[in-house]
């Protein structure tokens, strides 16, 4: 049997923040993103396990209206 530390409301560690801290947003402001945010979000998903391929499209800003 495997030893598994069970972690209570009182204990953190950043992927439980993260997960404890997220939120669905519907509604948007209409600011520009950052191009590194983008570019960080990007890497970050490519890394991502999933349970199939995924590919991303980017489109210019034209390609949004």
């Amino acid at each position: 049997m495997i030893d598994t530390p069970i972690h209570t409301s009182g204990s953190s560690t950043p992927a439980l923040d993260a997960i404890r801290s997220r939120r669905s947003i519907r509604a948007f402001l209409p600011d520009a993103v950052p191009q590194a945010v983008i570019e960080q979000t990007l890497e970050a998903a490519a890394r991502a396990p999933s349970g199939a391929p995924v590919s991303f499209a980017l489109c210019p800003r034209a390609c949004s209206h």
